[in-house]
């Protein structure tokens, strides 16, 4: 204890080593203050009354500050504090009370006296085994309070609500206590002259369950529209922000009080317009529905906002806190009586998308005011209300001769053919019949690179059942070309579908034209050839049936070589993830010990200039290796060469690739381990080469780590023999420290 108060004695005179701001250093004080022994806690506060004052130092505030809320109270020590309190305030704060207050630093710190004096009386009560008493206030406390009262300031201190709140927590036990009228009638002549940045918002909102007992309705309504009007006010994004986190704290806590009653006040406020209006309007729509409550103003007051085409985005949050709200679906014939604006805010019109996807908005209102963009998004939320069918139907009737334009340009879409296209897309997933047939055809022959036309073909795949097979005929074959120039999972999904559903009298036909595609795509020329290559892999993944998969079979070998062909030819990577796919499909598409020998050498030549081709390599090594063993079996030597240039790689810089491709490196080399008999004697190579570039840093190690113990389990003594004779210094040792773990079985690999 001694110490304690030799170490607050320093830091009050200025000769500590140690500074206050120093948090470490704070942490650690304010942990010895908490072990102090509560009974000899008392004599600390000679430290202060020595040297507090009216106008104490930054040192003195911060310390006693943390003294104050770190010091231990217990039954023990709690008369003798509670004395010392009063002492201390009586003895250090009297000149506030002359001087009115002032805004004094001592002002903050004698709210700290009052609240330690309060933890004191409680104790106190429990000590003398009666019920909880309301523990009185000094006299200097109360002389303090009524001072400030009746001086009225223009310009609040934080302390002077800090120290009301806590003399309202003291008379939390006395709730007719004739205390309380005057110190809510202060509060609340406080908040009238209070800056939207002042603290006041944190200390009404924290002790909002404290003094929301004792006021009235009017009072209710009057701090919350202070409280929304200031917070509308605070200035950008950061601001508002950082109010609301504020605001929360009302909120959340579900204060009796306060329930419903935002509604009213938000009414008032909107109705007086200003610009805070779009800010008040992100401030309700983050709000709980259950502190807004449901209010028949609030909903006119929207409805106004929503009408003003001059403010898009406020409009836009009006039409969101009108669905939040869930009293009924938003009638948007009622926001929008003569008809929607034209042109519409974008804003409003996401706005109107939410609502539609959510389904808060009346089906009925979106036939008269429903746009192309709102209808398509309802119907793809899995909306069905048959008079919204017919809007749709109406909208893409009209739309669609400009859209069939816009698509034989081939340019981009604007905005209302996009709407269009995104509207009879989910038309034809419904029905491809509800489509006009020269719309359809238009976007299967569009060189239109939009992802929404590739949407809406896809769609049209869905909703093919509803074709003639002639009709089918007629849009397969711009739809596969299209599907072979464009790299879009979209529509190779759309594909697979239309494969894949065929009806038994017209899936040979499908397939049929498909293959035929495909067949005069190959004999092309350049990249392009690529995508078709993608197609065959699609309908050979889709497939059904023993007849289409002959006609698929049939045209196997021809893409195969094309796919040889191209390896060399392009950059490779697609080609090799074409490769990886169909070396799985052994009863459609066979491969020769040629074919496998030549994609590893070919790919091999490749790897060191493009390492992107190392992934897609390792697939097709792995996916050989599993269906294809006999194959590798006759080309080691090519095996081995591209297995060390794959670890070469692995093992150079790659940035944030180089772990990624280490781990497929040991999955690859893990694979070796089940063919121990014929891979022995050639994974010498590949481990001298491992050690001999150093074993990579220690990620590297640990990421390779369980493909090199796959190579050591698959020396024999001679081999290892080997590797000690030809590894010199480190390598050797290196070498050895790895086996040895592999050996005691610190490592089991994955």
């Amino acid at each position: 204890m001694r110490d304690l108060e030799h170490l607050f004695s320093a830091i009050l005179s200025g000769g500590g080593p140690l500074s206050m701001s120093d948090p470490r250093f704070r942490s650690g004080l304010a942990r010895a203050v908490q072990l102090a022994p509560s009974g000899q806690v008392p004599g600390l506060f000679a430290l202060f009354s020595a040297s507090l004052s009216a106008a104490p130092t930054p040192t003195l505030s911060s310390l006693f500050v943390l003294f104050a809320s770190n010091v231990g109270v217990s039954l023990h020590s709690a008369a003798g504090v509670s004395e010392r309190c009063d002492e201390l305030m009586e003895e250090r704060v009297e000149g506030l009370v002359g001087g009115g207050g002032g805004g004094s630093e001592a002002l903050g710190l004698a709210s700290h006296v009052v609240d330690l004096q309060s933890r004191c009386s409680f104790f106190l009560a429990e000590k003398e085994g009666g019920t909880p008493r309301t523990p009185p206030a000094t006299s200097t406390t109360n002389a303090i309070l009524a001072n400030i009262i009746l001086s009225k300031p223009a310009a609040p201190h934080p302390s002077y609500i800090q120290l009301a709140f806590n003399r309202l927590l003291q008379l939390q036990l006395s709730p007719e206590s004739p205390e309380i009228p005057p110190l809510i009638s202060f509060v609340f002549s406080l908040i009238e002259s209070s800056p939207a940045d002042s603290p006041l918002h944190f200390y009404m909102c924290k002790n909002a369950a404290l003094w929301s007992l004792h006021c009235s309705p009017p009072q209710i309504s009057a701090f919350l529209s202070w409280l929304f009007s200031t917070t509308a006010a605070a200035a950008g994004e950061e601001g508002l922000g950082t109010q609301l986190a504020v605001l929360n704290d009302v909120c959340f806590y579900e204060i009796p009080a306060f329930l419903g009653k935002g509604g009213g006040v938000f009414a008032e406020l909107l109705a007086e317009g200003g610009g805070a209006t779009e800010n008040l309007l992100k401030l309700l729509s983050q709000l709980p529905p259950a502190f807004v409550g449901q209010d028949a103003a609030l909903d006119a007051a929207l409805h106004r906002t929503a009408r003003s085409s001059e403010q898009p985005a406020a409009v836009a949050l009006a039409l969101r806190c009108l669905a939040r709200g869930a009293r009924r679906k938003v009638d948007l014939n009622e926001v929008w009586p003569t008809g929607l604006p034209q042109p519409l805010a974008d804003e409003a019109e996401a706005a109107l998308v939410e609502l539609a996807v959510s389904h808060e908005v009346d089906a009925a209102s979106l036939v008269k005011v429903g746009t192309a963009h709102v209808v398509a998004a309802y119907l793809a939320s899995g909306g069905g209300a048959e008079e919204v069918l017919g809007r749709a139907k109406k909208l893409v009737k009209d739309g669609s001769k400009k859209l069939v334009k816009a698509l034989k340009e081939g340019g981009d879409l604007g905005k209302a053919e996009t709407a269009t296209l995104a509207l009879a897309g989910e038309l034809g997933r419904r029905d491809a019949k509800l489509v006009p047939v020269e719309l359809r055809m238009g976007a299967a022959e569009s060189s239109c690179g939009d992802a929404a036309l590739d949407k809406f073909l896809a769609l049209q795949c869905l909703g093919a059942g509803a074709m003639t097979s002639a009709e089918i005929m007629r849009f397969l074959r711009p739809f596969v070309a299209r599907v072979a120039a464009q790299d879009s999972d979209v529509l190779r999904a759309g594909l697979s579908h239309l494969v894949k559903d065929a009806k038994s009298d017209a899936a040979l036909d499908i397939v049929g034209m498909a293959i035929g595609c495909v067949a005069e795509g190959v004999k092309g020329e350049g990249g392009g050839v690529v995508g078709w290559l993608h197609v065959y892999y699609v309908i050979l993944e889709s497939v059904r049936g023993v007849e289409s998969r002959e006609i698929v079979k049939g045209l196997g070998e021809s893409c195969l070589c094309t796919a040889l062909d191209l390896l060399d030819a392009t950059d490779g990577a697609d080609v090799l993830d074409f490769i990886d796919v169909i070396i799985a499909k052994k009863d459609l598409v066979l491969f020769t010990t040629r074919d496998i020998s030549t994609v590893l050498s070919t790919a091999n030549l490749k790897l060191s200039a493009d390492p992107a081709l190392f992934a897609p390599l390792a697939r097709v090594v792995g996916g050989a290796m599993k269906h294809y063993p006999k194959a590798l079996y006759s080309c080691l030597p090519v095996l081995v060469g591209t297995l060390r240039t794959m670890l070469g790689v692995a093992m150079g810089e790659g940035g944030g690739e180089q772990l990624y491709r280490c781990v497929l490196m040991a999955r690859t080399l893990e694979v070796l381990g089940n063919h121990k008999d014929v891979f022995k004697k050639h994974v010498v190579p590949v481990l001298l080469d491992y050690f001999r570039a150093g074993e990579g840093g220690e990620a590297v190690k640990a990421a390779l780590q369980p493909g090199v113990h796959a190579l050591l389990s698959l020396l024999s003594p001679v081999e290892r023999n080997e590797m000690n004779r030809i590894l010199e210094g480190g390598e050797r040792n290196a070498f050895r420290a790895a086996f040895t773990a592999f050996s005691s079985g610190s490592f089991k690999g994955n």
